[in-house]
């Protein structure tokens, strides 16, 4: 008896259940879709030039539209006007800086010091060949009285060089090489006094 009873139950409620669908399928109605012709328009990427000439704005954007559309752009100083149809869009862009070369100048002065008591600015000596008068020569020698020096950041290049130069006891043919001093950084530089058979270091310390 409990067996018809459920099978009962079943059968009122899938009868019940085909006339609730049917009425439902009788009663629809189908979806108006209207289309609009506006453009949808998806940023890609940061807008980032080398130049505002190379811009093209299907590298930036996505365009979407159910129908045909133009477009149109301009820039100022700091934004892009992208006008597409009738609508008007504002987006900011940026010009990469461009590198800078840096170009590294070897510096060499060379320097004669004729006498230990001389002025010592820099002179370029030429040598004189004269086979009709006889000169007296003396041994060659080089004494470097002082190679440790210590300067502020922004000292004349020319400066400390005239002061390294007053601490050189030479009769010979010196030439200063300086290229690696940067008295505008801090740290401890090494200039070379270079002569016919010796180098020695001076260094250069820049606080």
């Amino acid at each position: 008896m409990r067996k018809i009873l459920i099978i009962l139950f079943l059968l009122i409620i899938n009868i019940l259940s085909f006339e609730y669908l049917k009425e439902v399928i009788y009663e629809k109605k189908a979806y108006d879709l209207k289309l609009n012709h506006n453009v949808f328009i998806l940023p890609k990427k940061e807008i980032l030039l080398n130049d505002t000439d190379e811009f093209r704005p299907e590298d930036y954007f996505e365009f979407y539209s159910f129908s045909d559309f133009s477009y149109r752009y301009y820039f100022d100083e700091k934004s892009l006007y992208l006008e597409v149809d009738e609508n008007n869009y504002v987006f900011p862009y940026a010009i990469r800086e461009k590198e800078v070369e840096i170009v590294e100048t070897v510096v060499i002065q060379e320097v004669y010091i004729r006498e230990e008591n001389e002025a010592t600015q820099p002179v370029y000596v030429e040598e004189e060949n004269d086979q009709n008068h006889d000169f007296e020569y003396e041994d060659k020698y080089f004494n470097l009285t002082r190679d440790h020096f210590n300067y502020v950041r922004g000292s004349s290049v020319s400066s400390i060089i005239a002061d390294i130069q007053n601490y050189i006891q030479t009769n010979k043919r010196v030439t200063i090489d300086y290229s690696s001093l940067n008295p505008n950084d801090s740290g401890e530089y090494s200039v070379f006094l270079i002569t016919d058979d010796n180098t020695y270091t001076v260094f250069v310390k820049i606080d």
